[in-house]
Protein backbone atom coordinates (compact mmCIF):
# COMPACT_ATOMS: atom_id res chain seq x y z
CA UNK A 1 0.00 0.00 0.00
CA UNK A 2 0.85 3.07 -1.07
CA UNK A 3 0.77 6.44 1.75
CA UNK A 4 -0.77 8.67 -0.94
CA UNK A 5 -3.63 6.00 -1.29
CA UNK A 6 -4.54 4.54 1.66
CA UNK A 7 -6.99 1.92 0.54
CA UNK A 8 -4.73 0.89 -1.64
CA UNK A 9 -6.69 1.08 -5.08
CA UNK A 10 -5.15 2.41 -7.47
CA UNK A 11 -7.51 5.00 -9.71
CA UNK A 12 -8.25 4.34 -13.21
CA UNK A 13 -5.61 5.69 -15.52
CA UNK A 14 -8.19 8.32 -17.04
CA UNK A 15 -8.48 10.14 -13.72
CA UNK A 16 -4.44 11.05 -13.90
CA UNK A 17 -4.80 12.77 -16.98
CA UNK A 18 -3.79 16.86 -16.26
CA UNK A 19 -6.97 19.13 -17.92
CA UNK A 20 -5.61 21.35 -20.25
CA UNK A 21 -5.26 24.96 -19.91
CA UNK A 22 -8.29 26.75 -21.34
CA UNK A 23 -6.48 29.24 -23.53
CA UNK A 24 -7.85 33.09 -24.17
CA UNK A 25 -8.90 33.29 -27.38
CA UNK A 26 -7.82 35.97 -29.28
CA UNK A 27 -10.92 37.43 -30.06
CA UNK A 28 -11.95 37.82 -26.28
CA UNK A 29 -8.94 39.99 -25.73
CA UNK A 30 -9.39 42.60 -29.22
CA UNK A 31 -13.10 43.12 -27.89
CA UNK A 32 -11.66 43.43 -24.00
CA UNK A 33 -9.32 46.06 -25.51
CA UNK A 34 -11.58 47.98 -27.72
CA UNK A 35 -14.24 48.27 -24.74
CA UNK A 36 -11.43 49.66 -22.52
CA UNK A 37 -10.46 52.62 -25.40
CA UNK A 38 -13.69 53.17 -25.84
CA UNK A 39 -14.50 53.79 -22.11
CA UNK A 40 -11.41 55.99 -22.20
CA UNK A 41 -12.42 58.04 -24.94
CA UNK A 42 -15.93 58.60 -23.93
CA UNK A 43 -14.71 59.89 -20.62
CA UNK A 44 -12.13 61.99 -22.20
CA UNK A 45 -14.98 63.52 -23.98
CA UNK A 46 -16.88 64.37 -21.10
CA UNK A 47 -13.69 65.89 -19.31
CA UNK A 48 -13.07 68.08 -22.64
CA UNK A 49 -16.63 69.54 -22.66
CA UNK A 50 -16.44 70.70 -19.37
CA UNK A 51 -13.26 71.92 -19.15
CA UNK A 52 -14.28 74.20 -22.15
CA UNK A 53 -17.70 75.46 -20.58
CA UNK A 54 -15.40 76.85 -17.41
CA UNK A 55 -12.51 78.40 -19.76
CA UNK A 56 -15.35 80.28 -21.57
CA UNK A 57 -16.76 81.57 -18.42
CA UNK A 58 -13.72 82.92 -17.17
CA UNK A 59 -13.03 84.53 -20.43
CA UNK A 60 -16.35 86.12 -21.05
CA UNK A 61 -15.70 87.42 -17.35
CA UNK A 62 -12.69 88.62 -17.74
CA UNK A 63 -13.05 90.60 -21.26
CA UNK A 64 -16.05 92.37 -19.05
CA UNK A 65 -14.03 93.10 -16.74
CA UNK A 66 -11.25 94.50 -19.32
CA UNK A 67 -13.81 96.24 -21.25
CA UNK A 68 -15.47 98.10 -18.18
CA UNK A 69 -11.60 99.47 -16.61
CA UNK A 70 -11.02 100.37 -20.66
CA UNK A 71 -14.33 102.47 -20.31
CA UNK A 72 -13.62 104.09 -17.23
CA UNK A 73 -10.48 105.23 -18.95
CA UNK A 74 -12.12 106.16 -21.71
CA UNK A 75 -14.24 108.72 -20.12
CA UNK A 76 -11.59 110.10 -17.96
CA UNK A 77 -9.86 110.95 -20.70
CA UNK A 78 -12.38 112.26 -23.02
CA UNK A 79 -15.39 113.33 -20.67
CA UNK A 80 -17.39 111.61 -22.71
CA UNK A 81 -18.94 107.68 -22.93
CA UNK A 82 -18.00 105.71 -25.86
CA UNK A 83 -20.99 105.18 -28.43
CA UNK A 84 -23.24 102.20 -28.12
CA UNK A 85 -22.44 99.67 -29.98
CA UNK A 86 -20.15 96.36 -30.07
CA UNK A 87 -16.77 96.49 -28.94
CA UNK A 88 -14.88 94.86 -32.05
CA UNK A 89 -12.13 96.21 -34.42
CA UNK A 90 -14.29 99.22 -35.46
CA UNK A 91 -14.59 99.99 -31.38
CA UNK A 92 -13.68 103.52 -30.80
CA UNK A 93 -11.94 101.55 -27.74
CA UNK A 94 -9.05 100.13 -29.66
CA UNK A 95 -7.90 103.85 -31.07
CA UNK A 96 -5.10 105.50 -29.17
CA UNK A 97 -6.36 107.29 -26.07
CA UNK A 98 -4.74 110.36 -24.77
CA UNK A 99 -1.19 108.94 -24.46
CA UNK A 100 -1.16 107.86 -27.83
CA UNK A 101 -2.07 104.20 -26.72
CA UNK A 102 -5.55 102.28 -27.19
CA UNK A 103 -7.79 102.03 -24.00
CA UNK A 104 -7.76 98.10 -25.41
CA UNK A 105 -4.88 96.38 -26.87
CA UNK A 106 -7.58 93.85 -28.76
CA UNK A 107 -11.17 93.19 -29.03
CA UNK A 108 -12.87 90.77 -27.08
CA UNK A 109 -12.88 87.37 -30.27
CA UNK A 110 -14.76 84.62 -28.83
CA UNK A 111 -17.57 83.08 -30.87
CA UNK A 112 -19.74 82.40 -27.78
CA UNK A 113 -20.94 85.69 -25.82
CA UNK A 114 -20.40 89.12 -27.56
CA UNK A 115 -19.47 92.15 -25.49
CA UNK A 116 -21.25 95.63 -25.85
CA UNK A 117 -21.39 99.12 -24.93
CA UNK A 118 -24.80 100.74 -23.99
CA UNK A 119 -23.31 104.29 -24.18
CA UNK A 120 -23.91 105.56 -20.77
CA UNK A 121 -20.83 103.46 -19.47
CA UNK A 122 -22.37 100.26 -19.03
CA UNK A 123 -20.99 97.18 -20.48
CA UNK A 124 -23.35 94.61 -21.90
CA UNK A 125 -22.72 91.17 -22.48
CA UNK A 126 -25.10 88.99 -25.31
CA UNK A 127 -25.04 85.68 -24.74
CA UNK A 128 -25.46 84.01 -27.49
CA UNK A 129 -23.54 86.91 -29.60
CA UNK A 130 -25.39 89.43 -30.73
CA UNK A 131 -24.35 93.14 -32.30
CA UNK A 132 -26.52 95.07 -29.70
CA UNK A 133 -27.74 94.45 -26.70
CA UNK A 134 -27.51 92.17 -23.53
CA UNK A 135 -27.71 92.03 -20.10
CA UNK A 136 -25.87 94.96 -17.95
CA UNK A 137 -22.67 93.46 -16.47
CA UNK A 138 -22.34 95.92 -13.64
CA UNK A 139 -25.66 95.28 -12.79
CA UNK A 140 -25.07 91.00 -12.96
CA UNK A 141 -22.01 91.18 -10.60
CA UNK A 142 -23.19 94.05 -7.90
CA UNK A 143 -26.61 92.54 -7.20
CA UNK A 144 -28.34 96.05 -7.17
CA UNK A 145 -31.05 94.83 -9.99
CA UNK A 146 -33.07 92.02 -8.58
CA UNK A 147 -32.77 88.57 -10.37
CA UNK A 148 -30.13 89.94 -12.79
CA UNK A 149 -27.18 86.92 -12.93
CA UNK A 150 -24.32 87.29 -14.70
CA UNK A 151 -24.56 86.68 -18.13
CA UNK A 152 -21.38 85.10 -18.63
CA UNK A 153 -22.45 82.03 -16.24
CA UNK A 154 -24.97 81.59 -19.20
CA UNK A 155 -22.17 80.96 -21.44
CA UNK A 156 -21.68 76.99 -22.64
Amino acid sequence: MSEANPWGVRPPRSEHRVQPRRRWRTGHTIVLVLVVVLLLAVLTVIGVSGANTQEAQRACKADAQTVMSAIGTYHEVTRTWPPAGPVDKSSVLLLPGHPGLPYLTSAPEYDRYAINTDGRGGVLVAVPPARVGGINYQDAITGHVPGVKNPCDAVE
